[in-house]
C-alpha cells in the first residue's frame, strides 16, 4: 500500500492523499486525529478473514470503534476510503500464466448506512490505465461501468455477496447465482464468430480464443491478440466496447486479486498500542507458539521464550548491542512460570519489574521491529500478492528517558535505511509527541546516515497553526532541518 485517503472518517473531512513512506511520523496535539488515522489499519486487519454484516468489523481485538454512526464524521452519511497498491501479480490458475499483473492500482470504496447496518455502496478500481466502477444497490440490481460505459445488462440480475476480505463479489442471475455474466459471454462469442478467424486450419477454436481474450486485463496485449486473429479492420468504438466487455467478464477475478492482496496485507500489519502492558514478576507459560507481539505487548515473555527455544534470543541480544541499546534480555524458567530479566550494560540481570517501567514499554516495540527485519513473510508455495508490511507504533517514547528516545530514533533510522538497501517493503507509521525522536532523525539526515526521501511527517490539525489543510506534510532538508514546519508547533 503506497497511499491512503480518508473522507468523512472520524474527525476528517478529507485527509488528502497521504503517501506512506518507509518511515512516516504522525504528530499533533491531543485529539487532533493522529490515533484515529493510525487505527484505520488495525481496523482493516481485524475485519479480514471474518464474516461480517457490514463493511468493517468496527469492534474487535485490535480496536473498538463501536459502529458506523460513531465513525462517520458528524453530519455526513458516507465514508470514502481510497488507497493505491503496488502491482498485484496474476495467479497461474484461472486467469492464466504469462499475463502481466494489475499495475498502477487504485481502489476506492464508499460506505453508507443501510436499513440493517452499513455496507459498501460503490467500488472503484483503476488498473492498467482502465477504470472500473461497481455500484452496489440494496434493493435493485447492481451496475457495472468500465471506462465510463455501462456494461451490465438491464435484464440481467446482478446481486453482491459479502466475502471474508474487503470487497463484495458479484453474482449473476438471481436463480442460479453464476459468477460471470452469461449475456456478456454470448455477446463476446457472437462478435468473435463475425470478426475473428477460427477453424481447423488456424488451429484456434472459438471457445479457446474466447477464454484467452476474456482474460486480457492489459489492453495492449488484448489488441495484439486481436490483430493476429481478426478477419477485417475493426472500428475503434467497437474495439473499445469489446475490451470493456472483456473487463466485465473478468470483474470477479479483478475483485479477487484486490481481495487476495488485502488478506495478505492484513497478515503483514503489526500494531503496538500506547501504554503497553506493565511488567510482571512472573509470567505463566502457555502451550502456544507465539510468533508475533500483541498490540498490548502482554505476550512478550512467551515471544522471548520462543526465541530462546529456537536459538534466536542470542541474535536478538546481539542486535540490541549493535544498535547501542545498552541492555539485553535474559529468561529463567521455573516450573510453569517465566521470569523475564533485563541485563543493563555493566550490571547484573534483574527482573524486569525491578529495572524501571520503560523497559516494559520499549521491549514489545523492539521485538516487533526485529521480527519484521528477520522475516519476509512470503508464502513458500507461490508468489505473494502483497509484499508490503506495515508496523504501527503509538507513542514509543512513553516512560523513556530523552537519551533512550534519541537512541531508539537512531535504531529506527538504521533499520529503515537497511530495509531500503535490501529492496524490501516495510513501512513504519509512528505516532509521537517526542521532539527528541524527530530531532534525532534530523541529525541522522544531516550526518548523511539517513536518506531524507525515506521519511514523511504529517502534522494533524495544522489549520490551528494557520496552515492551509487539516493535515500538512513536513520534510527534512539535506541539512536535517524540518521544512514546512510551523514555529512553536510543540509548544
Amino acid at each position: 500500500m503506497k497511499t491512503i485517503r480518508l473522507k468523512n472518517y472520524k474527525c476528517f473531512e478529507d485527509t488528502g492523499n497521504l503517501e506512506l513512506k518507509p518511515l512516516t511520523f504522525l504528530v499533533g496535539s491531543n485529539s487532533s486525529g493522529k490515533s484515529s488515522f493510525l487505527e484505520f489499519f488495525p481496523l482493516l486487519q481485524q475485519s479480514m478473514f471474518t464474516s461480517r454484516d457490514g463493511a468493517f468489523l468496527w469492534v474487535g481485538n485490535n480496536v473498538d470503534l463501536n459502529d458506523f454512526p460513531t465513525v462517520v464524521k458528524n453530519g455526513e452519511d458516507q465514508i470514502t476510503i481510497e488507497f493505491e497498491l503496488d502491482r498485484i501479480p496474476l495467479d497461474s490458475g484461472r486467469i492464466g500464466a504469462g499475463m502481466i499483473g494489475l499495475s498502477d492500482v487504485k481502489v476506492g470504496i464508499d460506505i453508507s448506512k443501510t436499513d440493517i447496518s452499513d455496507a459498501i455502496t460503490e467500488v472503484r478500481i483503476d488498473f492498467n490505465q482502465q477504470h472500473l466502477v461497481i455500484k452496489l444497490k440494496e434493493k435493485a440490481t447492481d451496475e457495472v461501468y468500465v471506462n465510463g460505459e455501462l456494461v451490465s445488462y438491464q435484464d440481467e440480475d446482478i446481486i453482491h455477496t459479502f466475502t471474508n476480505s474487503l470487497l463484495p463479489k458479484l453474482l449473476f442471475e438471481r436463480d442460479v447465482f453464476e459468477t460471470e455474466s452469461s449475456k456478456c459471454r454470448r455477446e463476446l462469442y457472437a462478435w468473435m464468430r463475425e470478426n475473428l478467424k477460427y477453424g481447423e486450419e488456424e488451429r484456434v477454436m472459438p471457445p479457446s480464443l474466447l477464454f484467452r481474450l476474456r482474460n486480457m486485463l492489459d489492453k495492449r496485449i488484448f489488441e495484439r491478440r486481436l490483430d493476429r486473429n481478426k478477419k477485417k479492420d475493426i472500428e475503434l468504438d467497437k474495439l473499445n466496447h469489446i475490451y470493456n466487455l472483456a473487463i466485465f467478464a473478468n470483474v470477479n477475478e479483478i475483485i479477487d486479486l484486490v481481495n487476495y492482496y488485502m488478506l495478505e496485507l492484513s497478515n503483514r500489519i503489526e500494531f503496538i498500542q500506547p501504554l503497553r502492558a506493565p511488567a510482571e514478576r512472573y509470567y505463566r507459560k502457555r502451550n502456544i507458539s507465539v510468533n508475533r507481539i500483541t498490540p498490548s505487548g502482554d505476550n512478550v515473555a512467551m515471544f522471548m521464550l520462543r526465541l530462546q527455544k529456537e536459538g534466536l534470543l542470542k541474535k536478538f541480544n546481539e542486535w540490541l548491542h549493535e544498535n547501542e541499546m545498552n541492555f539485553e534480555v535474559d529468561l529463567n524458567e521455573e516450573g510453569g512460570f517465566i521470569e523475564l530479566k533485563i541485563k543493563e550494560k555493566g550490571k547484573e540481570s534483574k527482573n524486569m519489574v525491578d529495572v524501571g517501567f520503560g523497559y516494559s514499554q520499549i521491549l514489545p516495540i523492539l521485538a516487533t521491529i526485529w521480527k519484521d527485519l528477520n522475516s519476509d513473510g512470503t508464502p513458500t508455495n507461490r508468489a505473494s500478492y502483497c509484499t508490503t508490511s506495515i508496523v504501527l507504533i503509538e507513542q514509543p517514547e512513553l516512560h523513556l528517558h530523552p537519551r533512550f528516545q534519541r537512541q531508539f530514533a537512531i535504531l529506527l533510522s538504521k533499520c529503515v535505511q537497511q530495509i531500503a538497501k535490501s529492496n524490501r517493503d516495510i513501512r513504519f507509521i509512528i505516532e509521537t509527541h517526542s521532539q527528541d525522536i524527530l530531532n534525532s532523525v534530523g541529525r541522522s539526515v544531516a550526518y548523511g546516515e539517513f536518506d531524507a526521501s525515506l521519511v514523511n511527517i504529517y502534522m494533524f490539525n495544522a489549520q490551528r497553526e494557520n496552515m492551509k489543510h487539516y493535515v500538512e506534510t513536513a520534510y527534512y532538508t539535506k541539512e536535517g532541518f524540518l521544512e514546512n514546519w510551523p514555529i512553536g508547533f510543540f509548544e
